[in-house]
């Protein structure tokens, strides 16, 4: 009898415990369900990208579970060669670290006389808005010596910068916004000695042989506005809009010749668009689309006369088709269309034709295989040249031609252990109309018969059309705990280029070590180092230039989880002239300073 009851009784239970696991069974959970509950535990975003330039996979970024590390340079240290040629002087980049912090104070200074200021506050921080501001100060003056200059320059470099960000996340897309505000100012710190061989027509300096330093100083302004999906495979539709207005003006003066002045300015409007319709539950139809137009503008400003105008603007468009899938371990993505690319400028139209690809193949986490290629007209800005790349550039040039590249990439990547990882990659490219600098005399005068003066040296844009080769490997391999290793090398072949190429070294190596054994303390040393490049001077012979050795490092000592020490040091271990004609890469920078998280 006993029995008898037991039996429905222990089917009935069973029955009911089975149920939970039959319904999970027959109604798995959607892709955009699980992002929503993973975004929840994590305070992280899945990412399955359909987009270049991202991985065409699904990844889940871990939790942080350190303490967050605000640098002052949002770039990073050995982050690669920069083209300025006082990179300790490069400027600073806005940016807010994603942490759990709401604010940040940083300050340093020290040799060569620099001073460094930055703050930022995340005004909202709530689950659909966020609201962050940021500012920045930098003044620096530093000595140069050169070897094939005449006597000591000196490097002057204040700026500043504003800038502001809002996010707000709709059920679906999310809108972005931000400002940006800031001032760069600078003197042309070369020198190239200049003799008057001839009595001139008249010495406007009399018996004076010095020249005061040309100074420019621009402002910068820049909004932008993004509107998009996240990257959702089950979503019929997804877009991403975005639209940025960069604008710059330039005034350049001479203190002591006043018709030595001028001012320019350049506007740049960009939109761009990116939708794609889900066909299947493994192909997306999709088209890129980008509308970007250049407009300059100089005056004299002693003569108040107006010097040519030369605009541009580019048009590219490229339809394609993604299409991926996995077994096992095994998975492959492929997208492919082709690029329809049409820049404008004072050499006339160019439309160009090229294949859009972008194909992987990966096992797990292991081993990668990617192919890639595409096409574009490039167009250096004004306000970016003078601030990141060309402080020195003459007042009335820039490049007025569009820079048509395409490119075909081929990489693989490996993963071990989940400590070493190893990258390859062989690409070849070709450039046309690629903008190449040579120096000029800033300051046109007349000096006494045998006189000579040291003159600021200013750069103006000439153009070269080449193919290279490029091989690379990078390395890396992490000890929990202990450190951090990397190392990065790079070889590039130049063929058939139409005129000389300058600042453009054949091999580059960079090395990063960070120690994290040390209690409450972080530690990272990287070496740089660049082939000699060659230049042109002022008489158009061409001269070999030195190659490149820099030497950096931080050191960051928390004395709690808010306040922390910093220092830093970067030196070129060789003095002299590098990537262009007069000019050293760096001045030896030694930094103290603090960080307060708040």
């Amino acid at each position: 009898m006993k029995k008898q009851h037991i039996l429905p009784l222990a089917l009935i239970l069973g029955g009911s415990a089975a149920l939970p696991l039959s319904a999970q069974t027959e109604s798995p959970k959607r892709a955009d369900t699980l992002r929503r509950e993973l975004t929840v535990m994590t305070q992280e975003e899945l990412t399955l990208s359909t987009r270049q330039p991202q991985d065409l996979s699904l990844s889940l970024p871990a939790p942080r579970v350190s303490e967050p590390h605000y640098s002052y340079e949002d770039r990073g240290l050995g982050a690669g060669l920069l083209l300025s040629p006082l990179r300790a002087l490069a400027p600073m980049q806005g940016g807010f670290a994603r942490s759990e912090q709401r604010g940040y104070l940083t300050a340093r200074g020290g040799v060569s006389t620099t001073l460094r200021l930055g703050a930022g506050y995340r005004i909202l921080a709530q689950e659909r808005d966020e609201l962050d501001v940021l500012g920045r100060f930098d003044w620096t003056q530093a000595r140069l010596g050169y070897d094939v200059l005449a006597g000591q320059g000196t490097a002057r470099q204040q700026q500043w910068l504003l800038g502001a960000r809002y996010l707000h996340r709709f059920d679906l897309p999310s809108l972005e916004l931000g400002a940006e505000l800031g001032r760069y100012k600078t003197n042309y710190y070369g020198r190239a000695t200049y003799e008057q061989k001839t009595a001139p027509l008249q010495s406007p300096l009399g018996s004076q042989a010095t020249i005061e330093d040309p100074e420019q100083a621009t402002q910068h302004f820049r909004l932008s506005a993004r509107l998009a999906t996240p990257e959702i495979a089950s979503e019929d539709w997804l877009y991403d809009l975005g639209f940025s207005l960069d604008y710059a003006s330039t005034k350049y003066t001479e203190a002591l010749l006043q018709s030595y002045s001028y001012e320019a300015s350049e506007l740049a409007p960009r939109l761009s668009l990116q939708l794609s319709h889900r066909l299947s539950s493994t192909a997306r139809l999709g088209i890129y689309g980008a509308l970007s137009y250049y407009r300059p503008s100089y005056q004299q400003l002693s003569q108040q006369q107006a010097l040519p105008d030369a605009s541009r603007s580019s048009l590219s468009v490229a339809p394609y088709i993604s299409y991926g899938d996995l077994s096992d371990e095994w998975r492959w993505d492929l997208r492919g269309g082709l690029r329809l690319t049409n820049g404008s400028d004072p050499s006339g139209a160019q439309l160009y034709l090229f294949p859009k690809v972008d194909a992987r193949l990966s096992y797990g986490s292991a081993f990668s295989l990617r192919l890639e290629s595409d096409a574009e007209h490039y167009a250096q800005l004004r306000g970016q040249l003078l601030s990141r790349e060309m402080p020195y550039l003459s007042p009335t040039s820039y490049p007025e031609l569009l820079e048509r590249r395409s490119w075909v990439k081929l990489s693989a990547k490996t993963l071990l252990q989940d400590c070493f990882s190893a990258e390859a990659w062989v690409s070849y490219s070709s450039h046309r109309h690629a903008a190449q600098w040579r120096p000029v005399s800033m300051v046109n005068v007349s000096l006494p018969q045998g006189a000579t003066a040291p003159l600021a040296l200013g750069f103006v844009p000439y153009y070269a059309g080449y193919q290279d080769l490029s091989i690379g490997a990078a390395l890396s391999y992490r000890h929990e705990g202990l450190f951090t290793a990397s190392l990065a090398a790079e070889h590039k072949d130049y063929q058939q280029a139409s005129d000389l190429l300058t600042g453009r070294p054949e091999w580059t190596l960079s090395t990063l070590l960070e120690l994290q054994s040390i209690p409450r303390t972080q530690l990272r040393a990287g070496y740089e180092f660049a082939t000699a490049t060659s230049s042109y001077d002022l008489a158009g012979q061409v001269v070999r230039l030195k190659p490149l050795h820099v030497l950096h490092g931080e050191a960051i000592y928390r004395v709690s989880s808010r306040l922390s020490l910093t220092a830093e040091l970067r030196a070129q271990l060789l003095t002299g002239a590098t990537q262009w004609y007069g000019y050293r890469q760096q001045p030896l920078t030694a930094l103290l300073g603090l960080q307060y998280l708040f």
